[in-house]
């Protein structure tokens, strides 16, 4: 009772709209969130959607620029992109969703990585610090999904995802990228009675990179790279036309695999609008670098194992509602290197034959995620104010093995942030202001080299890449203050059944804590978009 009595005061801004505006009483990102299951890769769960059918799209410009950066990235960047995201009922019985989306990014002086994807088993990162240059890189995102109710809520779905991105680095040592990234997901969802319902759904993963290596012109000029198996540290090779950076071929990354999920809502007290969402994914991949023929060299070769699993507990009361999210994910690769000689066959053909390939690096990651959010004052599908509170946990265990070396590295950080948005409701429009905090503080040691057994006097102490080591470590684990906000406006466009809007942005991060090896103590991002809903 005292919630209804407060939620009413907490609008103190609330002039009344003409019916035919009702439009700007729509946001999308409520109408998205407000039901777990509408954005979970089972799109059989799509046929719960029960609003009118709602798209946004938008246009946006940011600008980056701070030397708090980790050594895959840039200090200085330039992103423009679009997109369009929508929920769409197509008959009584067939809902579905939609999203297209494209970014143009340009990072200054950039060397680190060759790869476009995190979490790699292994990596191929430049070997020195004096051959910066601009990188450029496209990517395009389509996402389809449609769920289809067959019989007295008993649905089944189908949801594809598809991203294909094009990267390039403009100096030397040069590098071109093609990634292909396709998952396909089927399930089926099944409402059992008036307080359960239950879902499952399979996904087949595929993922392919391929790098091209090159130089422009002749040079005498050596460029290495180090093949990086965990924590900078690995073996170096030389350009030329062999091996991971042969510049004779395009060197494909390839990864696919298998998993599926189980989905529970339980609603034990509905007069409350209390519900309990719970989902458990089991993933299986593997890969490998290089080519698989007779005639042609396969590096590496690796698998991964993914689990996640998320849960939400919801409560509305009165014009207000309340989500606990939690989200924890752990994921283990193990990269093996092959070994191999080449021999020759009756034609004078070169193939090669493959021995039992030696473990060269085991990664780990554990993430856990807790946001708590507050929505107050709901108008139609508005909130007048939305509060979130996060917790994010991110652990990373790295073991490098050359034998007889290894090298290895636990690194922790934590991450505390809150935001809060006030929805202005005005006679001709919505003026939304945002506000956000942070702050993360990481630990551990940048790394512990050791011995499995004494080496002798003819093997040589591995590779390492101690300016980009110091670079991650320092921005994984050193104290970080955040703060940002941003102001969105939004009107109904003359003569139209648009709802548009203007948004600006900026964010600043900042560190007190000196490291020789980035080039600034903080980094500043802004940002304008322009868009509509309807």
């Amino acid at each position: 009772m005292l919630i209804k009595k407060i939620v009413p005061l907490l609008l103190f801004v609330s002039l009344p709209l003409h019916a035919q505006d009702s439009l700007l009483l729509r946001d999308y990102g409520y109408v998205k969130q407000y039901d777990p299951w509408l954005t979970h890769k089972n799109a059989a769960a799509l046929t719960r959607y029960a609003r009118q059918n709602i798209v946004e799209a938008e246009a946006f410009v940011t600008k980056g620029n701070g030397g708090l950066v980790d050594y895959t990235d840039s200090r200085n960047t330039l992103e423009a992109g679009a997109c369009v995201e929508s929920f769409y009922r197509l008959s009584r019985r067939v809902v579905g969703y939609g999203a297209i989306s494209y970014a143009n990014w340009t990072g200054r002086d950039m060397t680190g990585s060759a790869f476009m994807q995190d979490r790699m088993p292994f990596n191929l990162v430049e070997d020195s610090l004096t051959n910066d240059g601009r990188k450029h890189r496209d990517t395009y995102r389509l996402t389809g999904g449609l769920g289809v109710d067959v019989w007295q809520g008993i649905s089944f779905g189908a949801r594809l995802d598809y991203t294909s991105a094009n990267y390039a680095k403009y100096k030397d040592l040069r590098h071109k990228n093609k990634l292909m990234d396709l998952s396909l997901t089927l399930g089926a969802y099944a409402p059992v009675s008036s307080w359960m319902s239950v879902g499952a759904d399979y996904t087949y993963q595929r993922t392919t990179e391929s790098v091209t290596f090159g130089a422009y012109g002749k040079s005498d000029k050596v460029y290495k790279t180090l093949i990086d198996y965990g924590a900078m540290m690995g073996r170096v090779e030389q350009f030329g036309n062999e091996g991971f950076t042969d510049k004779s071929r395009e060197m494909p990354f390839f990864e696919d695999g298998h998993g599926g999920s189980l989905q529970l809502e339980l609603r034990p007290w509905t007069a409350r609008d209390v519900t309990l969402f719970a989902s458990l994914d089991l993933h299986h991949e593997t890969g490998y670098y290089g080519r698989k023929s007779p005639y042609t060299i396969t590096y590496t070769n690796h698998g991964r194992d993914v689990f996640e699993a998320q849960g939400r507990l919801s409560y509305g009361i009165a014009a207000s509602r309340m989500f606990l999210d939690m989200r924890y994910a752990h994921e283990k690769t193990v990269n093996r290197a092959e070994t191999y000689r080449p021999l020759i066959n009756d034609a004078g053909s070169t193939y090669y034959e493959y021995y039992d390939a030696a473990e060269t690096g085991t990664r780990k990651w554990d993430d856990l995620s807790l946001h708590y959010t507050l929505q107050l004052g709901l108008c139609e599908e508005l909130p007048g104010w939305q509060i979130v509170a996060g917790y994010q946990l991110c652990q990373r265990q790295q073991t490098a093995c050359l034998y007889p070396f290894f090298r290895y590295q636990h690194l922790k950080r934590n991450t505390a942030s809150l935001a809060a948005t006030r929805n202005l409701i005005m006679s001709k429009g919505v003026l939304s202001v945002a506000l956000q905090a942070s702050y993360g503080k990481g630990s551990g040691e940048p790394c512990q080299d050791g011995t499995f057994t004494t080496p002798d006097d003819r093997q040589e102490p591995p590779a390492t890449m101690e300016a980009f080591l110091l670079r991650e470590y320092r921005y994984l684990t050193a104290a970080q203050y955040g703060v940002g906000g941003s102001v969105k406006y939004a009107f109904r466009f003359p003569g139209t059944r648009l709802k548009t809007h203007a948004r600006v942005l900026v964010d600043y991060r900042t560190t007190s804590e000196e490291n020789p090896y980035t080039q600034g103590n903080g980094h500043v991002r802004v940002g304008l978009a322009i868009g509509c809903t309807f």
